[in-house]
């Protein structure tokens, strides 16, 4: 099976762990899906996420993080696709619940949050939006 966007099958990935209650999953190594999962690890949406190599393939390793009984991630949502981008100015970057979500923006600078790119005064492509 070819994957033409693999950023969309790691999110459905989470959530659907999420949905069972799994402990950890294992997801194809990317470096961009790596950066994403940083962030969303910094912010503490999952527990850890770790490079694991086996022979020639990587993987990495997502452990969820729970409160209590129900998932960190209440709704996981891939904003911008290959078929439909959804670029920003820096004026419209905004906050997502205001405040209490979260969106990840690649920019010039790099990938990061809604909030640093505010920050930054930079714009870019809207990834996706978690609370």
């Amino acid at each position: 099976m070819s994957r033409s966007d693999l950023l969309s099958d790691v999110l459905a990935a989470i959530k659907n762990a999420a949905l069972v209650r799994h402990d950890s999953l294992r997801v194809p190594y990317s470096t961009f899906v790596m950066s994403v999962l940083d962030l969303l690890k910094r912010e503490g949406y999952i527990a850890e996420c770790v490079k694991e190599v086996d022979g020639k393939k990587s993987w990495i390793v997502i452990t969820m993080k729970y409160d209590g009984k129900k998932s960190v991630i209440r709704h996981l949502e891939r904003v911008s696709k290959p078929s439909r981008r959804v670029y920003l100015s820096k004026e419209d970057v905004k906050p997502v619940l205001r405040g209490r979500g979260l969106s990840i923006v690649t920019t010039p600078n790099g990938v990061m949050t809604d909030k640093e790119a505010r920050q930054s005064q930079v714009g870019g492509e809207v990834v996706l939006k978690i609370w």
